[in-house]
């Protein structure tokens, strides 16, 4: 139980810290375009879109796996 409550902290971190880093690049972007902060700014949105996925799917298994 405490591995899991420790994946899920180090997870809302790392969302966190992406989502912080992401918003700092749009400002930036918007301030002075540059091709490689453009770059950078659709990786995290990737990056960050392909952590939701997978959350979503572990929430779908675990509920699958309930109704068995």
């Amino acid at each position: 139980m405490a591995l899991n409550t420790h994946i899920k902290k180090t997870e809302r971190t790392q969302t966190h810290i992406l989502r912080s880093h992401l918003k700092e690049l749009e400002k930036q972007e918007q301030i002075k375009p540059k091709s490689s902060r453009r770059k950078e700014i659709t990786n995290i949105r990737a990056k960050l879109n392909e952590m939701k996925t997978e959350k979503q799917y572990k929430r779908y298994m675990k509920q699958k796996g309930g109704l068995k």
